[in-house]
């Protein structure tokens, strides 16, 4: 069995709010469940992502107030503290430095519309909410992209000065 993509709850949220399939659910019953269902899954997506991404800088960074990355008690905060943190140790690279600073502060909003979705009983206009949770999971996933091409790029140059 292959590892899942969590990229695939992106791509299935993008579907949801493009395809007009929730006039077809029975007289609309289910239609903000399917919502704020995408919103949560988006978040959940985006996170482990994040964290895939953070656990390979953990592991060539090799300090121990790294390894809580690995820890799913305390790893959804600390993943935002995580790029706060490698953002400082990254800011001399201006092609990536921008993405790192940036995926604490778009983690925060969404988790907060993870939130909103998951305990508010009375969420204001969550069509906008739906779209919002999207551009940031994009946002997040072009911000990870980058610096995994930024990572990928590094360790590719270093075994080729190491041969």
């Amino acid at each position: 069995m292959s590892k899942f993509d969590w990229n695939d709850f992106i791509e299935m949220s993008q579907y949801i709010e493009q395809k007009d399939y929730m006039s077809d659910i029975s007289e609309g019953k289910l239609v903000e469940a399917y919502q704020r269902t995408m919103v949560v899954q988006l978040y959940y997506a985006v996170f482990n992502i994040s964290v895939e991404t953070g656990k390979k800088f953990s592991d060539i960074m090799e300090s121990e107030d790294n390894k809580f990355i690995h820890d799913p008690k305390t790893v959804h905060g600390a993943i935002r503290s995580y790029f706060s943190k490698l953002s400082g140790l990254f800011c001399s690279y201006k092609e990536i430095f921008g993405s790192f600073n940036r995926i604490p502060e778009l983690l925060s909003s969404l988790h907060e519309l993870r939130k909103d979705c998951h305990y508010n009983g009375d969420v204001k206009d969550i069509y906008t909410v739906c779209e919002d949770a999207i551009d940031i999971a994009l946002e997040v996933k072009e911000c990870l992209g980058k610096i995994n091409i930024f990572f990928d790029k590094k360790v590719q140059l270093y075994k080729n000065n190491g041969k």
